[in-house]
């Protein structure tokens, strides 16, 4: 190996534990906002645990459940599943969207 190689390894060393210690470091979030549409529906602390049945235009519903400081999707009756099949959040700027219902779940901090 040549020196600039040697060098080129150490940088995109430190460019890759910088990115993963970002993530890491991201803040618990405190609300969990669900907006409908774009337009901000239900605010809810993520200090409390809750199920949440929210329904949606068209008569269209998603469960939305609070526990342990995460949120998840679930249950929905969307054609895709794929809000329900998304992993759990807890950080601030995560978020679990339901194309189908126009639904976004977004946590966010005060």
């Amino acid at each position: 190996m040549k020196k600039g190689d040697i060098i080129l390894l150490i940088i995109l060393g430190i460019g890759t534990l910088s990115c993963v210690l970002f993530f890491l470091m991201k803040p618990k979030a405190v609300i969990c906002v669900v907006y409908e549409n774009g337009a901000e529906r239900y605010r809810f602390s993520m200090d409390e645990d809750i199920t949440q049945r929210i329904e949606t235009e068209g008569g269209h519903y998603n469960i939305l459940e609070i526990k342990d400081g995460k949120a998840t999707v679930s249950e929905a009756d969307c054609a895709n599943q794929i809000c329900v099949h998304s992993a759990p959040i807890s950080k601030t700027g995560d978020s679990i969207i339901c194309l189908p219902h126009k639904l976004s779940v977004i946590l966010e901090s005060e």
